[in-house]
């Protein structure tokens, strides 16, 4: 009875929160879609990020693109609902009202003004429901004690493969989580952080690699274990330290003390060719 109580609310919540994360897009788009006043030049140099990684990111051409930033398009609510997703709150890159064109008429600015007012509220309402969602998350564990393998998150997939949001991954630092059949990660705080005797293999690296800069994960994967075409926004890095993989997309294989980087948005694919560790480097972003 407790569980099945616990799984009504646990469900309940997560409607509630996706409606709201619904509406608070759809309201998002309606004002930047009647004013367009996004900078997405400045967007793109506070992320980093070249007018081809967005396009790409966005499946749109850089042409398109282009136009968008000049004012002659507009994004399309997927567009939109896609950029969100990747770089978060694009409030900020809003004009100020200074800057807005002035042919608005004081109705138009009225009617812009409450728009402002609900992305302010709704974003408060997803915010509130984040948090009893993952409130609830924890008391479904508690009661279920599950063990079920967990999966990554996404947010869309297109010809380059799927497209990882690791805002949205939570990797515990206590066990090994299953990611992908015969893939296990768990995320480390700094150098020290080792739970498993085996994991001593991890310490001459560990001790090169900077903290503050990377979210660290160390991963071990069983014989063709694979972790299929992705790309991200943030730049990583993977250290072979025993075993070896291979890159898929460029043909790589790395054996231990081997590295291999990825620059931002670039697309790769990671195949054990034997049971293998390695070192999971994110730029944190």
């Amino acid at each position: 009875m407790q569980v099945r109580i616990c799984t009504l609310m646990y469900v309940h919540v997560r409607n509630i929160t996706i409606y709201s994360t619904f509406l608070l897009h759809f309201v998002q788009y309606i004002f930047y879609f009647c004013n367009m006043y996004l900078d997405i030049k400045a967007l793109r140099k506070d992320h980093d990020l070249t007018q081809s990684a967005l396009a790409v990111a966005l499946d749109i051409r850089r042409a398109t693109l282009s136009q968008i930033e000049n004012g002659k398009k507009t994004f399309t609510p997927k567009q939109l609902d896609q950029l969100i997703a990747i770089v978060g709150d694009i409030s900020a890159y809003q004009f100020d009202e200074s800057e807005i064109n002035t042919s608005l008429t004081a109705s138009e600015r009225t009617q812009v003004k409450q728009l402002q007012a609900q992305i302010a509220s709704l974003q408060e309402i997803n915010r509130l429901k984040d948090e009893l969602l993952a409130a609830k998350d924890i008391q479904m564990r508690s009661v279920l004690n599950s063990t079920d393998k967990e999966t990554i998150s996404v947010v869309s997939s297109n010809n380059k493969g799927k497209y990882i949001d690791w805002r949205l991954i939570d990797i515990p630092s206590d066990r090994y989580l299953e990611i992908k059949e015969g893939m296990f990660d768990r995320i480390i705080r700094h150098k020290e952080d080792l739970i498993e005797e085996w994991e001593k293999v991890f310490i001459e690296y560990l001790d090169r690699i900077n903290f503050d800069r990377y979210k660290v994960i160390l991963n071990r994967c069983t014989h063709n274990a694979l972790f299929p075409l992705h790309y991200h926004i943030e730049r990583e890095s993977i250290i072979c330290v025993a075993g070896s993989v291979i890159e898929m997309v460029n043909k790589v294989v790395l054996k231990k003390g081997d590295r291999i980087d990825f620059e931002k948005m670039e697309q790769h694919e990671i195949l054990a060719l034997e049971d293998a560790m390695l070192i999971l480097l994110i730029e944190k972003v």
